[in-house]
């Protein structure tokens, strides 16, 4: 379960990067030769999320338990 946890901590960070830059919004610059794009890092957060969730699903998996009843 290491991965799982270890992927659930990944997307945890993500997704507390994301809730900093909406709540803070700011505008696209250039600086010094140097570009920040807001909409571009959200987008990248976004991305980052919707796989880390595909990668924790796809690591716990559809699973099933077998239970045996006893007459």
């Amino acid at each position: 379960m290491a991965v799982i946890d270890d992927l659930t901590a990944a997307k945890a960070q993500v997704a507390a990067n994301l809730k900093a830059i909406t709540l803070a919004p700011k505008p696209s610059y250039s600086i010094d030769g140097e570009n920040v794009s807001w909409s571009e890092l959200f987008a990248s957060y976004t991305e980052q999320l919707a796989n880390l969730n595909r990668l924790i699903q796809e690591e716990g998996g559809p699973f099933s338990i077998a239970t045996k009843m006893s007459t």
